[in-house]
C-alpha cells in the first residue's frame, strides 16, 4: 500500500477546486432594465454550464475513487473526500445558476426582439 500525504491530495484537489465553478464568473444574464433599453448583451451559450456539470461529476468521481479501498492513508482518503465532494456541490450549484442565467437571457433577447418588430424577418 502506497499512502500519499495529505498535502499532495489537498494541493491537487485545490487545483481542480480553483478550475471549477466557471459559470459563477463567466455567464452574464440580463441586465436589470433590460425592458428599457434597445440592445444589451448577455450569455446565450450553455458551453459553461455544462462544463461545471461534467466537472460536478468528475469532482465527484475523484471523491468516491480517493474514499474507496485501501489506496491512501486514511487521513488523504478523507480530504480527497472533503475536496472531491466540494468540488462536486460547487460546480453543480453554478451550473444551476449558469443555466438559469442563460435561460433568462434567452427570454430577454426574445422578448427584445419581440419589442423591435421581429428583426431578422424577410420584408
Amino acid at each position: 500500500m502506497r499512502g500519499y500525504r495529505p498535502i499532495h491530495v489537498l494541493l491537487g484537489g485545490g487545483l481542480v477546486l480553483a478550475l471549477s465553478g466557471c459559470s459563477f464568473f463567466s455567464v452574464r444574464g440580463p441586465p436589470k432594465d433590460h425592458l428599457t433599453l434597445d440592445s444589451f448583451e448577455c450569455t446565450e451559450g450553455i458551453e459553461a454550464p455544462t462544463t461545471d456539470v461534467v466537472a460536478g461529476a468528475a469532482g465527484l468521481g475523484l471523491a468516491i475513487w480517493l474514499g474507496a479501498g485501501d489506496r491512501f492513508s486514511e487521513v488523504a482518503a478523507t480530504w480527497g473526500l472533503l475536496i472531491g465532494s466540494g468540488v462536486a456541490v460547487v460546480d453543480w450549484v453554478s451550473a444551476f445558476f449558469g443555466f438559469r442565467r442563460v435561460g433568462k437571457c434567452r427570454d430577454a433577447k426574445r422578448a427584445l426582439e419581440e419589442r423591435l418588430g421581429g428583426g431578422g424577418g424577410m420584408p
